[in-house]
């Protein structure tokens, strides 16, 4: 029978400097390629042990065989799941992000240059909640895209004024750190960022402040503006956010906007809304902005989908947005 496996491996550094990198149910990998040939293998821990510092990672697989295939630079069951614990210096702590990995089958197909989609959770969540929640790791094996899930806390993905530079490390720190070690393209037609709604939000903003960084824009449950929320608790939040106003960050997306669109760069921008969402009212403001602009760099659209502000819609717009990004044909499946 299957070895039983046992949850919650750690991952300890002895001595400091140094990586180890366990799989799931804590069975050690080897540090160094297991064939000096493979793509997958010579591809993937140099640049982990390269990357080692002050972070952890930790291999999950889709049990124990992605483990051995990738270890043999090979797609075992064709993908893996790596947790990983990282120091930010822009947020001057530690904090986790998971990375859904797609690996080809046959150990002559390189492991190089995968798309990446960048995903965003919403207020209240963390950097396992599409993992928990969603179908994610099919979509990304079915398309072949590398999946990165950071850690936004309540940062409505903006450099707090009282809290961590997190904008900055979602466009600047993270995407550096995960290629010097992974398999990553670097190629503005292979990176997508999207997420749900304070999620959305934040993708929405982040990929209109950087379209040279970004070809598709993914905005679940959510608008291009802040929203005002009622309760005392989630205005003290974005209070530490922003401070005492919110008027200057609508007008700085705003102008990113106008200016992306006045550009030469095309973005795709695709905009979802359930039918029964509680932000349904905000994202059809959004939606009317959008589709008053003048024809642009922007190929926007919309649509509703039936359900609420919940994770059976958030999976359903995962799936329909992973399905308009190019796919790595005849590489994974």
């Amino acid at each position: 029978g299957e070895r039983p496996v046992r949850r919650g491996a750690r991952v300890r550094r002895e001595p400091p400097g140094d990586l180890d990198v366990v799989r799931h149910g804590g069975l050690p990998l080897r540090h160094e390629p297991a064939h000096a040939g493979s793509a997958c293998g010579a591809g993937i821990f140099p640049g982990l042990q390269r990357g080692a510092g002050r972070s952890s990672v930790v291999l999950l697989g889709s049990g124990a065989a992605a483990a051995d295939g990738l270890a043999a630079g090979r797609g075992g069951e064709g993908m893996s799941l790596i947790q990983m614990h990282i120091f930010s210096d822009a947020l001057n702590k530690s904090t986790g992000v998971n990375v859904i990995l797609p690996l080809p089958r046959r150990a002559d197909v390189p492991c190089e240059n995968l798309p990446v989609l960048t995903l965003l959770h919403g207020m209240g969540d963390d950097y396992t909640s599409w993992l928990r929640r969603t179908n994610v790791e099919r979509y990304a094996l079915e398309r072949g895209i590398a999946v990165v899930m950071p850690d936004g806390g309540l940062s409505c993905y903006h450099n707090m004024l009282r809290g961590g530079r997190y904008r900055d490390y979602i466009l600047d720190e993270l995407p550096g750190l995960l290629r010097s070690m992974l398999p990553l393209s670097a190629r503005r037609e292979d990176s997508f960022i999207a997420g749900c709604s304070m999620g959305g939000f934040g993708a929405l903003k982040l990929g209109m402040a950087r379209p040279e960084q970004y070809a598709a824009i993914g905005c679940f449950s959510a608008a291009h503006m802040e929203y005002r929320p009622e309760h005392p608790r989630n205005q003290a939040m974005l209070a530490r956010v922003y401070g005492e106003t919110l008027d200057a960050c609508d007008a700085q997306i705003e102008a990113d906007i106008l200016a992306v669109n006045a550009g030469s760069r095309s973005i795709r921008l695709w905009h979802a809304c359930g039918d029964e969402d509680v932000l349904r009212a905000n994202a059809l403001k959004s939606r009317d902005f959008f589709e008053t602009l003048p024809e642009g760099a922007i190929e926007y659209s919309f649509m509703t989908l039936p359900g609420r502000h919940d994770w059976a819609l958030w999976d359903a717009m995962l799936a329909e947005f992973m399905r308009l990004l190019p796919a790595a044909e005849g590489r994974f499946l």
